[in-house]
């Protein structure tokens, strides 16, 4: 589980770098066969975050079933739980983009208003620019980024941090309406969950069924005869298999938000034969629980340091693809990685201390004297 958070996080930064650094294989008149596997291997970025969705769904969808079913579920500390996650890493991602954006729309502004967009195929458009106003922020801040505003400034990848907080939301609302007691309560969550799908765009609704599917990997965990499949090493390889099969099916065509939900499906099998596994201890298991610990921060702050770099440095200019090229990709990659670890322990990683914190500091709890 750890390994396949911290590889879908490093498939997303993969995918934008080779984007801003290398040309597309379409311009190269004569390409090799690794060059063709390079591009191939390296443009899995929105694939990627679908297996995060997955995971978010069996991680907090699936902590929300077991709330419910031992009668302890509490909106008070799920959404402190759930927000101070995200906002703890989004608050300083915001201001990060702020301070990338505004150096490099100073150093050259083209980028900003989104010349070189179809180059890089993705960041700012020209029909929409980077917007850094005050509203932009706040939008953003409460997750209304795709729905009612742009993204943030340059940084792309907030669009999937709007999908996530409001599965967050919707998820509890559909289960209240089957677990909870009370008519009343059922029907106010009914109400709100159509609410909340009448709000929200059809794209974040149809992603929306990869987290329900990681979401559903929990119960079947509970049947004895799904936890004999998922141990089984043959499940496992055959989940890999599939998974790699959709995978390559979706980047040979496009096949836009509808093939979302067959390839958050085609997850859910490796999602549930890594649930049931204990890693070893040794470097692979270390390696892999370090990637998985600031994942989340490495999503959310390379993309304005990257495009601050291109725009900057080599506006709308990229290199073919050659070995001297592939070290100069490993080596702003690596630095990528420092830079995200940095920002991941000045925050991320007090998460546990902030949510403590504002526990004792505006939910303390009754006690007798």
């Amino acid at each position: 589980m750890d390994f396949l958070r911290g590889f879908a996080a490093l498939l997303v930064c993969i995918n934008h770098l080779t984007n801003f650094l290398f040309l597309p294989l379409k311009s190269i008149k004569e390409p090799s066969v690794l060059d063709k596997v390079f591009c191939f291997l390296t443009q899995f970025g929105h694939q990627a975050v679908l297996l995060f969705f997955v995971l978010s769904g069996y991680l907090v969808g699936g902590s929300v079933i077991k709330s419910f079913q031992l009668q302890r579920w509490s909106w008070r500390d799920y959404l402190l739980r759930r927000m101070t996650r995200l906002w703890v890493v989004l608050i300083p991602a915001l201001l990060l983009t702020l301070f990338w954006d505004s150096i490099g729309e100073h150093l050259n502004p083209a980028g900003y208003q989104g010349d070189f967009h179809q180059l890089y195929g993705s960041g700012p458009a020209t029909g929409s620019p980077v917007s850094l106003g005050g509203i932009t922020l706040l939008g953003n801040l409460f997750f209304l980024q795709t729905i009612c505003l742009p993204v943030y400034g340059s940084n792309s990848p907030l669009w999937s941090i709007a999908n996530e907080f409001w599965y967050y939301l919707l998820f509890p609302l559909l289960i209240s309406v089957f677990l909870i007691r009370g008519v009343i309560w059922k029907v106010v969550s009914m109400l709100l969950a159509v609410a909340i799908l009448l709000f929200l765009p059809r794209n974040i609704i149809c992603q929306g069924f990869a987290w329900v599917l990681g979401a559903a990997i929990f119960p079947l965990q509970q049947k004895r005869w799904a936890t004999r499949w998922f141990m089984s090493p043959l499940f496992l390889y055959g989940s890999i298999i599939l998974a790699g099969s959709i995978l390559v099916i979706s980047r040979m065509g496009r096949l836009g938000n509808f093939f979302d939900p067959v390839l958050g499906l085609s997850f859910v099998p490796l999602v549930a034969a890594c649930s049931v596994r204990t890693g070893s201890h040794g470097i692979y298991s270390k390696l892999s629980a370090a990637a998985s610990e600031f994942s989340y921060t490495l999503y959310l702050v390379h993309f304005p340091l990257m495009a601050c770099l291109f725009f900057s440095f080599m506006p709308g200019r990229q290199l073919p693809l050659s070995s001297v090229n592939v070290g100069v990709f490993t080596f702003v990659l690596f630095l990528v990685i420092l830079y995200s670890i940095a920002i991941w322990w000045c925050f991320e990683s007090k998460t546990d201390s902030i949510r403590k914190f504002m526990e004792k500091r505006f939910f303390k709890r009754n006690t007798p004297p």
